[in-house]
C-alpha cells in the first residue's frame, strides 16, 4: 500500500493510495521535470515500471527538480524495446530515494548503446543519493548494448550505501560494447 504525496512548484497537492504499477510506453513510475518542481513520497512499498517500447524510468528527476521517496521494497523496471533505467537525474536535478531492497533494470534494443539502460544513473550535473539493502543489476539484450549497475556522466555524482552487490550483462559485446558495473 503506498501513501504518497507530490507537490510542484506551483504548489499543487496530490495524495495517492495504492500499489504503484504502470505500463506504458514513455513511461515514468515517478516523474518531476522544471526547475523548483518537487516529489515527495513516503512508506512506498514497490515500484514496478513496464514498456513495450520508448523510454522508461522508475524514479525519474529533470531540469533542476528534486524528488525523495522512501520505501522498503523493490524497484523494477523492464523496457521489451527501449531505454531503461531504475533511478535517474539529469540537468542539475537530485534524486534521494531510502530503504529500497533490489534494483532492478532489463532492456532489449536500447536506443542509445552506452546509456540507454541503466539502474542506477545521473547524467549532466544530477545527483543520485540511495541507501538500500540489496543487489543492482542491469540485463541488456539485443545488438550493440551496453548495461551499466551504476553509471555517472558530464559532471555527475552517484552516492550508493548498503548495495550487498552489483551485476550488469550486456548481449552481444565487443571492444566498443560492453557492461560496466
Amino acid at each position: 500500500k503506498i501513501t504518497g504525496s507530490v507537490y510542484n512548484n506551483m504548489g499543487v497537492l496530490l495524495t495517492v493510495n495504492g500499489e504503484q504499477e504502470l505500463s506504458a510506453e514513455n513511461t515514468n513510475g515517478i516523474d518531476t521535470e522544471g526547475k523548483g518542481s518537487n516529489v515527495n513520497f513516503r512508506n512506498l512499498k514497490s515500484l514496478t515500471a513496464s514498456s513495450d517500447g520508448g523510454d522508461i524510468n522508475g524514479i525519474y528527476a529533470d531540469s533542476e527538480s528534486s524528488v525523495d521517496v522512501a520505501m522498503s521494497g523493490k524497484i523494477k523496471v523492464d523496457n521489451a524495446n527501449g531505454n531503461a533505467h531504475g533511478i535517474y537525474a539529469s540537468d542539475g536535478s537530485t534524486a534521494k530515494v531510502s530503504g529500497a531492497t533490489d534494483i532492478s533494470v532489463t532492456a532489449n534494443n536500447p536506443a542509445y548503446y552506452d546509456d540507454g539502460l541503466s539502474s542506477i544513473s545521473a547524467t549532466y550535473g544530477g545527483d543520485v543519493d540511495v541507501t538500500m539493502s540489496g543487489k543492482i543489476s542491469a540485463g541488456a539484450g539485443g545488438s550493440y548494448v551496453r548495461a551499466n549497475g551504476v553509471e555517472a556522466q558530464e559532471g555527475s555524482y552517484v552516492k550508493i550505501s548498503g548495495a550487498t552487490g552489483i551485476s550488469a550483462t550486456g548481449l552481444n559485446a565487443s571492444d566498443d560494447d560492453y557492461s560496466d558495473a
